[in-house]
């Protein structure tokens, strides 16, 4: 997908997946209609709905995204993000020289075996 706002704009990999796996109309739809921005779909909602004054626009894009955030588009442009800071974490994680976790297996203790009731009566 070939769009002049997405040209250097380190937001190809988003418009991309998102046409790719939700169809490439809704990705030129917003990106016509709203710029780049639509392309973080949740914080962009966020922003808007916050908002006490709006533009036509952008209550025209506030419609489009509530009526949209179900589609195939807006989850994966979601996934892409959610991954994206997962990466940004466990790099920022391993530069810092700190531990990624334990992948060690934990010995679990032994338990004692169980006692059987022993009958009172001889």
């Amino acid at each position: 997908m070939s769009h002049s706002a997405l040209i250097g704009s380190g937001m190809e990999m988003y418009a991309a997946g998102a046409a790719y796996n939700g169809g490439p109309k809704r990705v030129r739809y917003g990106l016509e209609n709203f710029g780049l921005a639509w392309l973080h779909p949740v914080s962009r909602l966020a922003e808007l709905d916050s908002r006490a004054v709006l533009t036509n626009s952008e209550r025209k894009e506030l419609l489009w995204l509530k009526r949209n955030r179900g589609h195939e588009t807006f989850v994966y442009l979601n996934k892409i993000h959610a991954i994206q800071r997962s990466q940004e974490k466990l790099s920022a994680t391993r530069s810092a020289g700190l531990p990624i976790g334990n992948l060690a297996v934990e010995e679990k203790t032994p338990q004692p075996a169980p006692v059987k009731p022993t009958s009172l009566n001889p």
